[in-house]
């Protein structure tokens, strides 16, 4: 079946190059080796949990350093930002000793907001605090950029964030009421400054029950403004992917699922399924993913797909009934899931106590071409506790991971980035004048399968890489190979060229005089930029009409105008008579020729010779011209009518 390239309305922001790689393989321009390791306390394990990427492709990360938020955030090639904290590290103190991330997500104004738990006198509570662009604390939100929100019972913890399109923040996670086994989906919802919206189920927060161990592992807002909660729902210590619905204003939505509530056991697992992450996909579905016969150590755990339509119903168009379940051979566990642009998932987590990252296609079978068979393994230093937690896609395609290296007790923040399908760098060639539209990208892209075509600001794609007769502004490129699988870059940005400065003419006598406001040096032209001097007077001239032109060092030219020599006086150009009134005059004058004209020239110069307009008339049947000069100032000026080489001449007064 052949493959047809699609543009989606996917916004991706600027990348870096790179050299070119297996699919799934490390990418060796990211840290060491495609690693990156950052150490954070002394003598205290550093936790990542969580990870983003900002619109400026800088990797966000988030967990917990000596009992304390940490956020780092990195340039986009690996190397901590220096613009971010003390050297791109963040620790922000809650006032317990154990306050934990177990989300972190970029705002659209591009402030970073954390979200987890802290534990004051043993009591666990929603732990939520905000970082301005620099990682300075926001004060706009809470108290000093934090808000802690006790739910009213023993121990409970946001797992989730999502940002309205009012600016509301939902956090999601788990209550637990009293027995650790008796637990519910919590949700709180807060205006946009940390205050609790208590119009927002009962008093800001909404609690749902769905089995006896309950837990919302992930929130989606729909594109309709409902509400969703993804995670699992257990009896026993025997759980299923669950899912809760819910209006806007925190009720829950009879409409989906069944009263509300979805909960789908992945038949044929014979154990617990453990739910860990969710996400709302390019075409609007709900998609669920975590660990299928998550308590069997038998080799048969393995990655666990869902996938729903918007109302909680199984997608038959994916796996088997709407469930997948990739079996990749001994034990294997999923805590994060991404989509790529060209809609395939990725999957991350461990198997046999290494870093695991998969690749499943939109339909669920497993991604060949990727990796090994669909997969890809990372020893990170051969401890039991190897794990991917996080995951996200870079704009051009590349995928980084995020998590815990080894033994907890030395952990340190740990990141890795894979090559996809594509490597993509581009070169930039900008305008050459002011006004001018010829600014030219040439995008170079490995990887795919030939041949590739390429789409700029989503028109229909070429067969060429470049893209030529640009002007200033942002672009956003995309390529697509023949199977189909595309890649986004953008934006990218071509520089606009200041306007260049004012130019004025003057006339004296049989000189004209160009005066630029600004540094130069310039050419002048008086001849329609045939030749050009250096010095800007030109003295001796006959009588005439002139082009002027001047030209900067760049060779753009930034004036092209009329200037008139006429030296031996008004008296001496008289071809035909004309008179003109009211003289003085305001708004109008009027022009009287002496003989019958189909068309005329007019030129109005002021005292110092300088052109202030041209254009042509059309004499009325009486002879007469009403020429509208309300854009002049108060003085006096030189009016000259031009019939073919025939000319006539008068002036008049301005004067309100």
């Amino acid at each position: 079946m052949q493959k047809i390239c699609i543009l989606s309305s996917l916004t991706f922001l600027l990348m870096s190059f790179g050299v070119f790689g297996q699919s799934g393989s490390l990418d060796s321009t990211f840290g060491e080796n495609g690693i990156v390791i950052t150490p954070i306390g002394i003598n205290t394990p550093d936790l990542l949990y969580a990870m983003t990427i900002q619109k400026d492709q800088k990797i966000v990360a988030g967990g917990v350093s000596g009992g304390d938020f940490v956020a780092v955030r990195y340039l986009p090639d690996g190397t901590p930002d220096p613009d971010f904290g003390n050297n791109g590290i963040v620790k922000v103190d809650l006032g317990s000793s154990s306050d934990l991330i177990h989300d972190i997500i970029v705002q659209p104004d591009g402030r970073i907001l954390m979200a987890g738990e802290t534990h004051i006198n043993n009591l666990g509570d929603f732990a939520l605090a905000r970082l301005n662009t620099d990682g300075s604390l926001d004060t706009t939100f809470g108290v000093g950029g934090k808000v802690i929100t006790d739910l009213g019972s023993s121990y409970e913890y946001a797992n989730a964030l999502a940002v309205q399109t009012d600016g509301k923040i939902i956090a999601a996670g788990k209550i637990v009421n009293g027995d650790i086994a008796s637990a519910n989906f919590a949700m709180v919802r807060y205006e946009a400054n940390g205050e609790v919206d208590t119009d927002f189920g009962i008093n800001g927060i909404a609690i749902t029950s769905v089995r006896d161990e309950d837990e919302a592992q992930g929130v989606i807002i729909l594109p309709n403004g409902k509400i969703v909660l993804g995670g699992f729902a257990a009896v026993n210590a025997t759980g299923d992917y669950a899912m809760v619905g819910y209006l806007d204003d925190g009720t829950e939505d009879k409409s989906f699922g069944i009263g509300g509530k979805v909960v789908t056991d992945l038949k044929g697992t014979g154990n617990s399924d453990y739910e860990t992450c969710m996400l709302l996909d390019q075409d609007g579905k709900i998609v669920l993913a975590g660990t299928a016969n998550y308590n069997s150590f038998s080799g048969n755990t393995g990655p666990g797909v869902v996938r729903y339509d918007s109302q909680g119903k199984l997608d038959p168009d994916f796996g088997i009934g709407g469930i997948d379940i990739v079996y990749l051979g001994d034990v294997s566990e999923i805590e994060a899931m991404a989509q790529q642009p060209d809609g395939k998932y990725l999957l991350a987590g461990r198997r046999s106590n290494q870093w695991l990252l998969a690749r499943i296609k939109n339909d669920g079978k497993r991604d060949s071409i990727f990796g090994n068979n669909g997969f890809v393994l990372t020893n990170m230093s051969g401890n039991t506790n190897e794990e991917a937690i996080a995951i996200a896609v870079q704009n051009d395609s590349r995928i980084v991971l995020g998590g815990f290296p080894g033994d907890f007790t030395t952990a340190d923040f740990t990141l890795a980035r894979y090559i996809a399908d594509f490597i993509i760098s581009y070169d930039v060639t900008g305008v050459s004048c002011y006004g001018v539209d010829d600014a030219s990208i040439t995008i170079h892209a490995q990887g795919g399968i030939a041949p590739l075509k390429y789409s700029i600001n989503s028109i229909p794609f070429q067969g060429s890489n470049t893209f030529q007769g640009l002007p200033p502004g942002d672009f956003f490129i995309t390529v697509c190979d023949a199977s189909g699988v595309i890649a986004q870059v953008g934006p990218i940005h071509i520089d606009s060229i200041a306007a260049p400065p004012a130019v004025h003419v003057d006339v004296v006598e049989t000189t004209i005089t160009i005066i630029v406001d600004g540094a130069g040096p310039y050419s002048y032209s008086i001849d329609g930029g045939t030749s050009f001097q250096l010095g800007n007077s030109f003295p001796g001239l006959p009588d005439g009409t002139y082009q002027v032109v001047v030209m900067d060092q760049n060779g753009c030219t930034i004036y092209n105008g009329t200037a008139i020599v006429q030296a031996t006086g008004i008296e001496a150009i008289q071809d035909f008579s004309i008179s003109l009134s009211p003289n003085p005059c305001k708004d109008f004058i009027s022009i009287e020729v002496d003989k019958k004209m189909a068309s005329l020239a007019v030129i109005i110069v002021d005292m110092s010779g300088r052109l202030i307009s041209t254009e042509e008339v059309y004499p009325d049947g009486s002879g007469k011209i009403r020429l509208n000069v309300n854009r002049l100032t108060n003085g006096q000026y030189t009016l000259w009518l031009k019939d073919g080489e025939k000319w006539a001449t008068a002036s008049f007064v301005v004067n309100r």
